[in-house]
């Protein structure tokens, strides 16, 4: 599978989850729900802000490399870590690629992915657990604990 090297720009991310549940409407009561896909791929709305090398590049790439697209390829991503570039594998929704506007020497290529999400790492995983018990102050609490566990337990137990 060939890598795209071109990042999109960062502040034209927008995407939607595809649905992992499914739902049941019940006469006189709640909704039944239920999982049932698991990893499900995402649709991402991207844009990059290219020069005239770099359009010709990811026409190329799209054309030919993607064979018009019917090719899923790699992509590095500010999706599942939002301070990380982290390759994600990826395919254009079909009709979604296009250029979006010209400007002399600037061009503005949209498209609609889907992105395959990849497993987030275990210090993303306690980052919610901490920010979900802490909230904005999680820092504070953190120097806290870490002076609580390095510096007086081990002064008590002396």
């Amino acid at each position: 599978m060939e890598t795209f090297i071109i990042p999109p720009d960062q502040n034209s991310y927008s995407f939607s989850d595809f649905p992992e549940c499914i739902s049941v409407e019940l006469e006189g009561g709640a909704p039944k729900i239920r999982k049932d896909i698991a990893n499900s791929f995402f649709r991402l709305n991207v844009q990059w802000s290219l020069n005239q090398d770099q359009y010709n590049y990811i026409r190329y790439f799209y054309r030919y490399v993607l064979n018009s697209g019917a090719l899923p390829f790699f992509l590095d991503l500010y999706v599942d870590d939002p301070f990380e570039l982290k390759t994600h594998q990826c395919q254009i929704v079909p009709g979604s690629f296009g250029l979006a506007n010209q400007k002399g020497n600037l061009f503005v290529v949209k498209a609609v992915l889907y992105v395959k999400p990849i497993e987030m790492d275990q210090d993303n995983q306690e980052f919610g657990v901490v920010y979900a018990i802490f909230g904005e102050n999680y820092l504070i609490w953190c120097d806290y604990l870490n002076i609580f566990i390095n510096v007086t337990i081990p002064e008590i137990l002396l």
